[in-house]
């Protein structure tokens, strides 16, 4: 870097595109800094430059700026890849760490969290922020795909989606007693896996905890309920729960309805068949919140052995505390010497050993009689690898469609 160009972001003092710090001491907050600004719109962090713009330099060891650049690399998700330049002024060494913006639909995290620049400070993106990002992102690239479908009427590609869902709404059984297909869910769920996974086919795993968690930001985003019921449901190995809302927690945690998922592994299963998609996704063991003081490494491998090896802790989160299920239930806590209304609770349930869930739409051969009375014992054989994706699939191919469910 030109010594004028150095000079110039330093005399335009911190902002949106510049930090200040006055040596590697501060290398963390540095960290935060590159990662909000590449969330935004990028920038630059000045090593060896006070608050005040007072030049003073910094002293570079033998591998300072690559320790820097480790650490750098290992606590940012997706791994930041700055360019690092020294300028020498007036025999001081200031070093120059740059950023350039993220691709659309990328969210760098440091440190597990999303931060973004906002003027001189780096703030910290919510969950809500996050949902909106990935959203954006997909409606962007959605955009192109229409804009680039629509160029010509008598183009291959127009309208492609538009014709596939008229070819499945002329599968009578999956026509609704009026003739639409608007509440068919197995419809939805092919939507939303077109947009999450594109040109995706078969079955492809994704190792990648976060890439599942920006995949599954962009299927389960708002809104995901039809007109008489939701759409998409998770199914446990002992139940199942619709999913009423999604959103990322950190690069590699998120929270689906109530559940705070650690993700390991997402697999997809796209077959020619429509109806026969589903996600299977598999978490890593979470820590324990600290709310229940009994809620031990040994408590924890006791309570599981009767829960096929799973354990899930059960909480709640009022204004940033968390509540034990007891307070939850009784919506109050007691502080102060008051008891305080703890009126829009919300409760949590956080997984503690590893487990297995699969995603499907309401309208399933996964939501079956069969399905239901045999899942204890696939989920389990899945999760401990007795059981390859493969042979479960065949299994899951074979079931058919409860008409129960078609009502």
């Amino acid at each position: 870097m030109e010594i004028s160009q150095l000079l110039s972001y330093i005399e335009q003092d911190e902002g949106q595109e510049v930090e200040f710090k006055t040596s590697f001491a501060e290398e963390n907050e540095a960290i935060k800094s590159l990662c909000a600004f590449a969330n935004a719109g990028g920038g630059h962090v000045l090593f060896g430059v006070e608050n005040n713009g007072n030049i003073v330099g910094v002293t570079l060891g033998k591998n300072t700026l690559e320790n820097f650049a480790n650490k750098l690399q290992s606590n940012t998700q997706p791994p930041l890849q700055p360019t690092i330049e020294q300028c020498n002024v007036e025999g001081k060494t200031v070093v120059i760490a740059s950023v350039q913006k993220a691709d659309e639909g990328t969210i760098h995290w440091a440190f597990n969290s999303a931060y973004i620049r906002v003027g001189k400070t780096d703030q910290v993106l919510s969950p809500e922020d996050i949902r909106k990002r990935y959203y954006k992102a997909f409606q962007t690239k959605n955009a192109k795909t229409k804009k680039a479908d629509s160029s010509s009427k008598n183009s291959p590609v127009r309208n492609k989606r538009s014709q596939k869902q008229e070819n499945i709404a002329k599968d009578n059984d999956w026509i609704d007693d009026n003739g639409s297909t608007e509440k068919i869910s197995s419809i939805f769920f092919y939507e939303r896996v077109c947009d999450a996974f594109p040109g995706i086919r078969d079955l492809h795993i994704i190792d990648s905890p976060i890439e599942a968690v920006s995949r599954l930001c962009v299927l389960l985003r708002y809104p995901l309920q039809l007109e008489d019921r939701c759409a998409i449901w998770m199914f446990f190995r002992l139940g199942e729960i619709n999913i009423n809302k999604c959103e990322a927690i950190d690069s590699t945690h998120i929270l689906i309805g109530n559940h705070e998922i650690n993700a390991s592994k997402l697999a997809i299963y796209r077959p020619s068949d429509y109806k026969q998609y589903f996600i299977y996704l598999e978490c890593a063991p979470d820590k324990p919140t600290g709310v229940y003081p009994h809620i031990t490494e040994d408590y924890i491998t006791q309570a599981a052995k009767d829960r096929g090896g799973r354990y899930w802790e059960e909480y709640a989160i009022w204004e940033d505390k968390l509540l034990t299920m007891e307070e939850y239930a009784d919506y109050a806590v007691f502080q102060n010497g008051q008891s305080i209304p703890t009126i829009g609770a919300q409760a949590h349930f956080r997984h503690l050993t590893r487990d297995n869930i699969i995603i499907a739409p309401f309208h399933s051969n996964i939501n079956n009689s069969t399905f239901d009375s045999q899942r204890a014992q696939w989920l389990d054989q899945l999760l401990n690898d007795q059981m390859s994706l493969s042979k479960f699939i065949e299994i899951i191919e074979q079931l058919p469609i409860d008409p129960r469910k078609l009502l």
